[in-house]
């Protein structure tokens, strides 16, 4: 389990930090952000392996465009936000806290 902060991570050099339960801080640097078609099969290409520690995070993005019943959960993003991060930095924060005696 992590915990991640990537508030607004969408620019070149933004940060994006995973924290895990031991207290590791895993920090990452953007090194690319795009938009893909939800409609472009050949877009599950950023899925693949890469050369080095690299992070992928695909989020909506683009257009909303409500189904036919317009149900207000109903409905899809044009497009795909695709933001790339690459591993920068490897630290311990501190340790986590002890779990409730309960007693």
């Amino acid at each position: 389990r992590a915990v991640v902060w990537a508030r607004n991570a969408r620019q070149t050099g933004d940060t994006i930090k995973l924290r895990a339960d031991d207290g590791t801080e895993l920090g990452y640097a953007v090194s690319d952000s795009f938009l893909v078609s939800a409609e472009d099969p050949s877009a599950l290409q950023v899925m693949q392996p890469t050369p080095t520690d690299t992070i992928t995070l695909i989020t909506c993005d683009g257009a909303w465009i409500p189904d036919a019943n317009n149900d207000v959960a109903g409905g899809d993003y044009t497009d795909r936000r695709v933001v790339r991060a690459t591993l920068v930095s490897i630290s311990t924060v501190g340790q986590p806290p002890a779990p409730n005696s309960g007693g």
